[in-house]
């Protein structure tokens, strides 16, 4: 992947050195389902009304 040029707005803010060549490497994607079971302390307050 050929770098680019800064942003000239960015001026000497933008250093390529302090850029990664590969962003794959360094991200990632991460996904959990929710837990659908009641907490238990909800559970034996619904016992003892039953």
């Amino acid at each position: 992947m050929k770098r680019q040029l800064p942003i000239p707005a960015l001026g000497r803010l933008l250093d390529h050195e302090d850029c990664p060549e590969n962003l794959q490497e360094l991200l990632a994607i991460e996904w959990d389902h929710p837990n659908c079971d009641s907490p238990e302390h909800l559970l034996r307050v619904s016992l003892r009304w039953h």
